[in-house]
């Protein structure tokens, strides 16, 4: 049951509506072999549906990991969540997170040797 019932009742239960999966939108509609439609919903990866409309890349998209230990501060935790968001533009990163809040971790990690 669950979500599963509730697409196939809303969705593939009415015969207006066409699914395809596992096939490429770009290719399908070169080729001329989408169907007909009013109203299509792309579930494929933005940053290739905008490519093709000529639009730059997507900003969000750049990722890149860095490490950094931190002496402990007093009371344990340089956060007091595992995960902390910052989403100003004026910030450098979009997240800190600090593993030591992972309930269950062996001591090594809780001295911040892993």
């Amino acid at each position: 049951r669950g979500y599963t019932r509730i697409f196939e009742n809303m969705v593939l239960g009415d015969p207006n509506i066409s699914v395809r999966v596992n096939c490429d939108f770009f290719q399908a509609r070169e080729a001329g072999k989408l169907p007909a439609y009013g109203f299509l919903v792309y579930t494929g990866p933005i940053d290739t549906y905008f490519a093709a409309q000529g639009l730059p890349k997507l900003e969000y998209r750049s990722i890149r990991f860095e490490e950094e230990f931190v002496a402990e501060p007093e009371g344990g935790f340089f956060q007091e969540a595992m995960v902390v968001n910052y989403p100003s533009p004026d910030e450098g990163f979009t997240r800190i997170v600090e593993y030591k809040h992972v309930p269950n971790q062996t001591e090594a990690v809780l001295q911040g040797k892993v």
